[in-house]
């Protein structure tokens, strides 16, 4: 399978063998380039390190929002922010750039399968015109685990607010019972399903 991955705003390995390689794109929420690959010796990042030895590290391109609906709209219409649209995190880029079209539905029109596992745009139906199959999320809010709720218990005495999580983390449970493990399954299963398809592929994680 010959595969170009794409880590926003950080990596790019690029497959020169294809005419049109499949396409890897993965988004990451607030992660800052604190990452050994960057020069921070005091993170241990050896997955992205590995990625980073065999790709292109971008080392000027910034986050055009500090607001996540907004940045992803912007990073996936190339569209900078502006007074009229993409303003908060409640952003939608079907709404403030309908006549734009999305990363995605480029390599759609040109005849790529395209998918969406995860966070990709905030509202999970943002522009899903672009995307061939119906998008994704793992969902599960991982502060209501038992252990979690002891872990906020024990710091501030009550439990978290809905809709709100502690700083940290730590049950003792599998990988799959975050959603990030689930998310990480499932694009696995979806890297094997989509590598016998006619087509090339947009995977979007």
């Amino acid at each position: 399978m010959r595969l170009v991955s794409l880590l926003p705003f950080f990596l790019a390995v690029v497959s020169m063998a294809a005419e049109r390689p499949n396409v890897l794109f993965i988004a990451v929420d607030d992660l800052r380039p604190e990452l050994r690959c960057y020069g921070a010796t005091h993170i241990h990042s050896p997955n992205i390190d590995r990625l980073a030895k065999r790709s292109m590290l971008f080392e000027r391109a910034y986050c055009m929002v500090p607001t996540c609906g907004a940045s992803r709209s912007s990073l996936m219409t190339s569209l900078r922010p502006a007074h009229n649209r993409f303003m908060n995190f409640l952003t939608r880029a079907d709404e403030d750039a309908p006549q734009v079209d999305g990363l995605h539905t480029h390599f759609k029109k040109n005849g790529y399968h395209t998918v969406s596992l995860g966070k990709v745009f905030h509202q999970v139906s943002d522009s899903a015109h672009g995307w061939s199959e119906a998008q994704w999320r793992a969902g599960g809010m991982t502060q209501h685990l038992p252990e979690n709720r002891r872990i906020q218990r024990n710091k501030t005495g009550s439990g978290t607010k809905p809709g709100r999580a502690a700083p940290y983390e730590n049950a003792e449970v599998p990988d799959n019972a975050y959603p990030d493990g689930r998310l990480a399954e499932h694009a696995v299963e979806a890297l094997d399903r989509l590598a016998k398809r006619k087509e090339p592929f947009f995977l979007a994680v």
